[in-house]
């Protein structure tokens, strides 16, 4: 057990860093890695409102409540990660940046994946 222990720790270590001062032009590579996930996580929510009007105009207000509603939270954590208030601290860069958008193009996601389950199962009823 206890040579596991040490065996595991050892592989967890090649994951922790922390640096003084980050690489030169890291910060903006997080910064244009943070648009690129917020500008592709907006594009797959427009797709998931986009299918559930193909099919239900009707019921269009269940995707669009669920998008809101699931963008209120990396929206706090956008403000209290800019404000330094959360974060990885001594980390290089703006990793949290690139967090909260890897948070918000999930979550979309999964809203997507379920309005195409809903859309390929209203199909075959058809």
């Amino acid at each position: 057990m206890k040579y596991s222990v040490i065996f595991i720790m050892s592989f967890i270590s090649f994951g922790a860093s922390a640096c003084f001062v980050p690489p030169k032009g890291l910060i903006e590579a997080h910064n244009n890695q943070f648009d690129l996930l917020v500008l592709s996580s907006l594009i797959i929510a427009i797709l998931a409102l986009s299918v559930r009007l193909f099919y239900q105009k009707s019921r269009l207000w269940v995707p669009a409540i669920a998008v809101l509603a699931f963008g209120y939270f990396p929206f706090i954590l956008f403000n209290l990660e800019s404000y330094g208030i959360i974060g990885p601290g001594g980390a290089c860069g703006r990793p949290g940046m690139v967090q909260v958008g890897q948070i918000c193009l999930g979550g979309y996601f999964a809203i997507l994946c379920y309005e195409l389950f809903k859309y390929f199962k209203f199909r075959r009823k058809l």
